[in-house]
């Protein structure tokens, strides 16, 4: 009977101990993590961001999402636990963030959930574009032009190769920020120069999901070159040289300049530079020459030394000394033979190839004559009379001038590239002068029976700071470089001729000095050995004949003797060699010339640009 009740007692108290084996009450709140595909950065538009709960949850809704620097659109519920949304930026670009508060959905046990962690995303759409800019302007005459490479943002992979250029090379790529790039470049000719960046060759540092669009070509027009004389024109009140009216006016042509100097007649300063718009006004009756030189846009001033020359009259011509006649034709040159007593002016160069065929080919016929000798004065004011044919076989006193008696003059004369060919006295300027010649040149072939040279053939009047260069050659006697027979004064000359004959009386200045006096004079072409009296710088000279200062080139005439007529040289006349320009003892070194006026008169160029290193004359320049 006890243990029938222990029994029972037993299963009472098991029965009433056994495990609950049910789930407990859900007391976990859902979490949430707000993410986006396009990541921290992104040039994505719009940006798409996605909501997912740790366990499905309802109650949520786009209203419950806050946003700054953006719009939240296009809410949608994937699922209980996921939940999708776009982002509209409301700037371009913008620092987005978004937060999801706490209790604001709940799960299946009506737990609310936790807030979110902020989330935040920098976006940039913008397009990723560049500018290429310069601090110079076109034209330009920089040796370098600096160039500045601004991108819209900062960028990654952008080198100097990207940089394509046209007509320059390129420099160093230099950047502190990778935003703002510097590179110069050196133009490699006058003309366009060209740079350009292609599209795609950057990204933005920001996203790298951007290229670049490609840069508008940068040009600008390299000109490093300066003007020139024959590339001013301008607009004048002149007729055929000259003006009635009380000034002349000249009105230069500014489409391709900005400045200008001037100088009028016998100025030695150039005036202060002018705008291009002001005009030149000359008032004084007269002969005026006005001297220009030019700035180009691109700053490039006219070389000084080569300016542009504009000869005219104020007043009506009438060949007195104020009012000469006006020469600017080769015909009016001619006809000179017509009035050989008056005054007369060059206004422009004159190119005189036609010549050879005028008069059956015997060329031009010289002005003056022995018998009907020029009388008055030619100023040919620093231009030139080019390509100049005379060929008269049997003919006397065959140059430019064929005979100038005492009261005639010349001056500022430059034939050029001439070829002349006689029988007697043959010579590129004047056949026999008993005036004055001063500043005048000539160049060319000189040929002839006997008597001939360079610039005169026969002088008795004086020549000063003249030359000559070219080919003196005779079949018989008296060949000399710059004069033939000096019975006058040369001063402050020389001849850079080479001279031949077969013959008697060869010199490199003149084949005769009759009792006359030659200063500061030299002569630098070769020398034939003729049968006698030949001299590197005199030919033969005859009594009271008198030198001073002169020289004679004793590498170049291949001689050994300056005057051939006396032995040794007379006083006065000197040889020196040429070796090394500028050289001590050297016909290039000024050292040499004792008592020459190299402040007003002549000049030495060191580098030998200038009539190769000899003297040359400051006012009449070969």
């Amino acid at each position: 009977m006890k243990a029938i009740m222990y029994l029972f007692f037993l299963s009472i108290i098991i029965t009433s101990c056994s495990i609950d084996n049910s789930d407990p009450p859900d007391a976990m709140p859902p979490s949430l993590v707000i993410s986006s595909a396009a990541g921290a950065t992104t040039a994505n538009f719009p940006i798409p961001v996605t909501f997912t709960f740790s366990e499905t949850v309802t109650g949520f809704s786009v209203d419950d999402i806050s946003v700054t620097n953006a719009a939240i659109n296009d809410f949608i519920s994937v699922n209980g636990a996921t939940y999708t949304a776009n982002l509209y930026p409301d700037t371009d670009p913008a620092s987005v963030t978004v937060n999801v508060a706490e209790a604001i959905a709940q799960d299946n046990a009506s737990n609310d959930n936790t807030a979110a962690s902020e989330f935040s995303i920098e976006y940039d759409g913008s397009d990723l574009t560049l500018t290429i800019t310069s601090s110079e302007t076109s034209p330009s005459n920089a040796g370098v032009i600096p160039l500045i490479i601004t991108f819209s943002e900062e960028v990654i992979g952008f080198t100097a190769d990207d940089i394509i250029v046209s007509n320059c090379t390129r420099g160093i790529l230099n950047t502190s920020d990778n935003i703002e790039f510097t590179m110069d470049v050196t133009p490699s000719a006058d003309g366009e120069i060209t740079i350009d960046v292609n599209s795609s060759i950057a990204s933005d540092a920001l996203t790298e999901l951007k290229s670049n669009n490609a840069s508008l070509q940068f040009s600008l027009e390299s000109d490093r070159s300066a003007p020139q004389k024959d590339d001013i024109t301008f607009w004048d009140n002149l007729t055929n040289g000259y003006t009635t009216d009380s000034s002349a006016i000249l009105d230069i042509d500014e489409t391709d300049f900005s400045e200008y100097k001037y100088k009028v007649d016998n100025d030695t300063v150039w005036s202060t530079s002018n705008d291009i718009n002001t005009d030149i006004t000359v008032s004084e009756d007269g002969i005026h020459t006005v001297q220009i030189i030019v700035k180009d846009k691109a700053g490039n001033w006219q070389n000084e030394d080569d300016p542009k020359k504009v000869t005219f009259l104020v007043g009506t011509p009438d060949g007195t000394e104020t009012y000469p006649y006006l020469i600017s034709t080769l015909n009016e040159l001619q006809d000179i033979n017509n009035n050989l007593t008056k005054y007369y002016a060059q206004i422009n160069d004159i190119d005189a190839s036609v010549t050879s065929a005028w008069n059956s080919g015997e060329g031009f016929v010289p002005i003056g004559s022995e018998s009907a000798q020029f009388a008055g004065s030619f100023d040919g004011n620093g231009y030139c009379i080019n390509n100049l044919y005379i060929n008269r076989t049997s003919g006397v006193n065959q140059a430019l001038w064929g005979y100038i008696n005492a009261s005639g003059s010349v001056i500022n004369v430059h034939v050029r590239n001439c070829n002349i060919a006689g029988d007697l006295r043959i010579a590129g300027l004047i056949g026999t002068t008993y005036g004055t010649t001063t500043l005048c040149s000539a160049s060319g072939n000189f040929s002839g029976r006997v008597e001939v040279s360079g610039l005169a053939a026969h002088n008795y009047g004086v020549i000063s700071r003249c030359f000559s260069e070219g080919t003196v050659a005779t079949t018989a006697n008296y060949a000399g470089g710059l004069v033939l027979w000096n019975s006058g004064t040369i001063i402050n000359s020389y001849s850079r001729c080479s001279v031949s004959t077969t013959g008697l009386n060869i010199g490199g200045l003149s084949a005769v000095n009759w009792n006359s006096s030659i200063q500061y004079c030299y002569s630098t072409g070769s020398v034939s050995t003729g049968s006698s009296n030949y001299g590197a710088f005199i030919g033969l000279s005859y009594g009271t004949a008198d030198y001073y200062s002169c020289f004679w080139d004793s590498t170049t005439s291949g001689l050994s003797d300056g005057v051939g007529s006396v032995d040794p040289d007379p006083a006065g006349v000197t040889g020196y060699p040429t070796e090394l320009i500028g050289e001590d003892n050297d016909m290039t070194d000024q050292g040499i010339y004792s008592g020459w006026d190299f402040t007003n008169i002549w000049a030495i160029d060191l580098t030998g640009t200038i009539n190769n290193g000899y003297p040359y004359l400051k006012n009449n320049i070969p």
